[in-house]
């Protein structure tokens, strides 16, 4: 090469190095950008057991590195229940003001908000019942469009038959219900499959609203030896804890859904892990934020556990066979 060609070529490297470095500068500042964005996710709990698969998967989300207010902020309402004039201005806010993630907790909440958001593109986090059985997605594996989550599978008739094994001598179990819920049809069906194989007479009670919950916990039929509340929203999340006190009053053992419940006094439950379900949460949710469609993440069935309250057995005087602590995930003492 001459130096003629060679003091022509300079400034042409010169130009090339310049362009090299504005662009690894500018795909930098990009990247550094996606990494500080604030992504907001709404969070939208039906009743208290949500709560605390919020505040588990919280946990586990800052334990993957983000952090509150810098790269990840959250808006919490607290337990709404399933009432849709509360709910569907608080969806509109969360559109409104560009939410990246709903948590959508709970089947009736998920259809909700699904309905609510239809055309947004906003990605939605469930928990529910099985989302297939209950019309929320077509396929499990793919759930497609923008949403996917956890689910738990029934265990109303695993947990009947728990509380009949606990109690053999028991005939007559009250178990009042809310006939308007999916949960309550499905968990009736469930129980009326096993009841056969039980003898047991059990005392259906119908329940539609708080009027009728409240007339209901000062007539409990004469002669019930068991109270077993299915995982509706109005008698088995909302009015749970009167039905509980009613049971201790009465010093009869109740059975409900979740590990709260039994932290909370009740006998038996049969239910989700509720720290499993929570990080299991804060990994799709983090999937989503690293720019996994939701639809192309797979629902995730949440593990359940038994939980025993033996502080409450002591109280209205029971043993609870040796046989069946063994078998118990979730001990109170």
């Amino acid at each position: 090469m001459t130096m003629k060609n060679f003091s022509k070529s300079i400034p042409a490297a010169i130009i090339t190095c310049i362009i090299l470095i504005f662009c690894t500068g500018y795909f930098l500042f990009i990247y550094q950008k996606s990494i500080k964005q604030v992504h907001t996710i709404g969070v939208l709990p039906t009743v208290a057991f949500h709560d605390v698969i919020f505040r588990n998967c919280k946990v586990a989300m800052l334990d993957m590195d983000y952090k509150e207010d810098e790269n990840i902020k959250f808006i919490y309402y607290g337990s709404l229940g399933n009432e849709p004039e509360k709910i569907k201005p608080i969806v509109d806010d969360m559109i409104a003001s560009k939410v990246d993630i709903i948590f959508a907790m709970g089947t009736k909440m998920t259809h909700l908000v699904k309905a609510l958001t239809d055309g947004t593109n906003i990605p939605i986090v469930f928990t529910s019942e099985n989302p297939l059985e209950a019309g929320i997605v077509d396929n499990l594996l793919r759930p497609g469009g923008n949403l996917t989550g956890i689910y738990t599978e029934p265990s109303d008739e695993r947990r009947f038959e728990l509380l009949t094994q606990i109690f053999p001598n028991i005939k007559k179990i009250y178990i009042p219900f809310d006939p308007t819920d999916k949960a309550s049809i499905r968990a009736r069906t469930d129980i009326n499959h096993i009841i056969p194989q039980l003898k047991i007479e059990p005392i259906f009670c119908e329940l539609h609203n708080n009027d009728e919950v409240n007339a209901a916990l000062t007539a409990i039929p004469e002669g019930v030896e068991a109270i077993f509340l299915i995982p509706d929203t109005l008698v088995g999340n909302q009015r749970r804890k009167d039905f509980i006190q009613v049971a201790l009053n009465l010093k009869i053992p109740i059975s409900s859904q979740g590990i709260p419940e039994v932290e909370t006094d009740a006998l038996l439950a049969y239910g989700p892990d509720l720290k499993e379900a929570g990080m299991q949460m804060a990994r799709i949710t983090s999937q989503i934020i690293k720019g996994v469609s939701p639809g192309d993440l797979p629902c995730e069935k949440a593990h359940s556990l038994i939980g025993i309250n033996l502080k409450f057995a002591n109280t209205i005087g029971i043993t609870i066979p040796e046989n069946i602590l063994m078998q118990v995930d979730y001990l109170i003492r």
